[in-house]
Formats: structure tokens, sequence, C-alpha cells
């Protein structure tokens, strides 16, 4: 489902910028 894939890449983006902050 399309939620499904927002959902995934909403989480990869979070993590992705936590990484870069530190």
């Amino acid at each position: 489902m399309v939620a499904a894939v927002v959902v995934v890449i909403v989480i990869i983006a979070a993590v992705a910028l936590l990484a870069r902050r530190k």
C-alpha cells in the first residue's frame, strides 16, 4: 500500500537526519 511506503520513507528520513545531527 502507498501508506506503508510513505511510513517507511518517513522513518528512513528521520533516521538519516538524526545520524547527520551527530
